[in-house]
């Protein structure tokens, strides 16, 4: 059996840093094979050092990973495969004088790192069939954002009573949430699976149709509720240097998990939080 390699240790120590435990939690939280276009043996055996993929299959892996492209971390896993593919030494004659080095990532300080581990520790991934599933309509999009944050009963009534959603229609989604395992069924109403958790979704890239339709119903629920904070800012920069700034941006988003509660006062509501950056033009 083949020993590990460059690309296999790289990718296992990516898979547990972004808060995948085991393998298979990975492959199956990221839509299995029909997301991949491989199986979970093959999987195995690029972690056991025994298969390199080919190039293109590289982008698939970083939407598994919640990898920024031209990031360090990006950067990491292409130069571990370059290593495998070409030998350490032809790598480090031929191919490394050409490669600029990466610019450190900018999530350098102990409080980011500590966060950063901290968050890994409470995710639960979202399953694309599952994402499918929740996407389907504005009512099964509100019955998964309140299951995600109730860990007490709720019964339909005071769903609807929640979101003015018709009773049949929140029984409906309900359905739908106990079929994908969000929900459970207790007593006269429902049990969150999920409550307390932080709720990774996969890479948009990877199902793209899906998450069309799921930023429509999410633009919709926006649209309806009022913005209690916003900044705006424009910056010149170095395009392939400020990629290190996106996963800072995503983690500082995620911090946002710190404040979240799972009882209802008289004082919670549930809040929106975006981040979005957008090329205006080359300048």
């Amino acid at each position: 059996m083949r020993s590990s390699t460059p690309f296999s240790e790289t990718l296992k120590r990516l898979r547990e840093e972004a808060g995948f435990k085991t393998a298979c939690r990975f492959f199956q939280s990221n839509g299995g094979s029909g997301v991949f276009r491989f199986s979970y043996r093959t999987y195995l055996f690029m972690e056991a050092g025994r298969f390199l993929p080919d190039f293109n299959k590289i982008k698939i892996l970083f939407y598994a990973l919640r990898v920024v492209p031209a990031s360090l971390t990006a950067n990491s896993l292409v130069t571990a495969w370059l290593q495998t593919s070409m030998g350490a030494e032809n790598y480090r004659d031929y191919c490394a004088p050409m490669l600029k080095e990466p610019s450190p990532t900018a999530i350098t300080s102990p409080l980011h790192k500590a966060l950063r581990s901290s968050l890994a520790q409470k995710k639960v991934f979202i399953s694309p069939q599952q994402v499918k599933a929740i996407a389907a309509s504005r009512t099964t999009y509100l019955c998964f954002l309140v299951m995600a944050y109730s860990e007490e009963q709720v019964s339909a009534g005071e769903i609807a009573a929640s979101t003015g959603i018709k009773i049949s229609e929140v029984q409906a989604a309900m359905s739908e949430m106990v079929r994908i395992k969000i929900a459970g069924k207790a007593g006269g109403g429902y049990i969150s699976r999920v409550a307390g958790s932080m709720l990774e979704l996969p890479h948009g890239g990877s199902i793209p149709m899906i998450y069309k339709k799921l930023d429509a119903v999410h633009k919709q629920l926006l649209g309806d509720g009022d913005a209690v904070y916003a900044r705006y800012g424009v910056v010149r920069a170095d395009a392939l240097k400020f990629s290190d700034f996106l996963p800072l941006m995503s983690l500082n988003l995620s911090a946002a998990q710190a404040y979240a509660v799972t009882r209802k006062t008289s004082k919670t509501a549930l809040f929106a939080i975006e981040g979005k950056v957008t090329k205006i033009m080359d300048f």
